[in-house]
């Protein structure tokens, strides 16, 4: 929601955007989060990056509000702080400038850029439009910096009571909820569905949809366990991707899926597997492989059928689409007979979608994310 929102106001003010951005500031950052127990690289990451992104805004919000001489309009409203940092946030673009995690330190350094006349501008236009529209996207963005300050509120008052907590019961509860409020500072909503059931005893499929869709500039990754890889979905070109699906070994109890946004944020959440059941594929008796392919629309279906034995695995399949391409990563983690579904921008029925596989030559499968 935030990010539409935020396309529509950008949009309104593309001119003024765009025609000072060559005098755009930059403001250099570092942060050092130490993990809890309930933490991984991934959520420590995540929490770095939010603390970074607050200390950056503040300074800019410090000299925005200070070249802001005139802070009433004609009808002698004020012009509220929170309508300063809610535009402010709107008009500024994060990079990741380096980051090290040793298992328990996360060390982040980022730059903010953002043109101060550019969103002195912005306020100036949000002052005199009247439109109810203007109005409620406005509200709505003051609304989620709220949430995220919520969820930063949650995430403080969660850490505290893992430390005091005994009962391993309300550790695991405490965890979860610690987890859920981590993904809400997260900018990308992750929605996965795990079916209760297991297929032929051995694997697990797994549906994921993505609002905004992830565009060629991310990279979508599936991991299982201790956040080991299992799938990474890479699109190409114009090809974005609103769902992917796939199948994986269901001995790890756990699913999470990543997006790594170009700026070098992700967003994230967890599923988790159902219960262990696991049997070993026998060797086949030829030394191959193949995907079969069904197009409905934006929706591509594929299934690989290994004939390698335990020893083969394929390891990637590249599909070629009309304006773009996506190509899809796999470790041993996931099914041995990959069933992949992808739904984008793309019409999938056109005579020019195919996909090539390479097999054996995979991604370490106990590479941790």
């Amino acid at each position: 929601m935030l990010n539409y929102i935020k396309t529509v106001i950008l949009t309104l003010l593309l001119g003024a955007f765009f025609s000072n951005n060559i005098f755009a500031e930059s403001y250099i950052r570092d942060y050092t989060y130490t993990a809890s127990e309930a933490d991984s690289k991934l959520t420590s990451r995540v929490i770095a990056l939010d603390q970074i992104k607050v200390l950056l805004l503040q300074e800019i919000g410090t000299h925005i509000r200070h070249e802001l001489n005139i802070k009433r309009n004609g009808n002698g409203e004020e012009l509220a702080n929170e309508d300063i940092k809610a535009i402010t946030a709107g008009f500024t673009k994060i990079d990741i400038l380096e980051d090290r995690w040793d298992g328990k330190i996360y060390y982040l350094k980022a730059k903010l850029e953002a043109s101060t006349q550019d969103v002195l501008n912005a306020l100036e236009t949000f002052k005199k439009n009247k439109s109810e529209d203007d109005k409620k996207n406005l509200e709505a963005l003051k609304a989620n910096q709220l949430e995220l300050e919520n969820a930063r509120q949650r995430i403080k008052n969660l850490q505290t009571q893992l430390v005091n907590k005994q009962n391993i019961t309300d550790i695991r509860s405490a965890a979860e909820t610690y987890r859920n409020s981590i993904n809400d500072i997260s900018k990308q909503l992750i929605n996965i569905r795990v079916p209760s059931y297991i297929e032929n005893g051995r694997v697990t499929p797994y549906f994921v949809n993505f609002t905004p869709s992830v565009t060629s500039k991310d990279k979508i990754y599936v991991l299982v366990g201790d956040e080991k890889l299992a799938y990474i979905f890479s699109p190409s070109g114009d090809t974005t991707l609103s769902h992917v699906s796939g199948r994986i070994k269901n001995r790890f109890g756990k699913l999470t899926v990543v997006v790594k946004h170009a700026d070098g944020t992700s967003s994230l959440n967890t599923a988790s597997l159902p219960g262990h059941i696991f049997s070993q594929n026998t060797d086949g008796p030829h030394k191959s492989a193949e995907c079969k392919k069904r197009a409905e629309g934006n929706h591509l279906k594929m299934l690989c059928e290994n004939n390698m034995g335990t020893s083969g695995y394929i390891d990637k399949v590249d599909i070629t689409l009309p304006n773009g391409s996506i190509l899809v990563e796999m470790t041993p983690n996931a099914s041995m007979n990959p069933f992949l579904w992808v739904t984008g921008n793309f019409d999938a029925t056109n005579n020019q979608t195919h996909s090539t596989i390479n097999s054996n030559q995979y991604i370490d499968s106990n590479r941790v994310f």
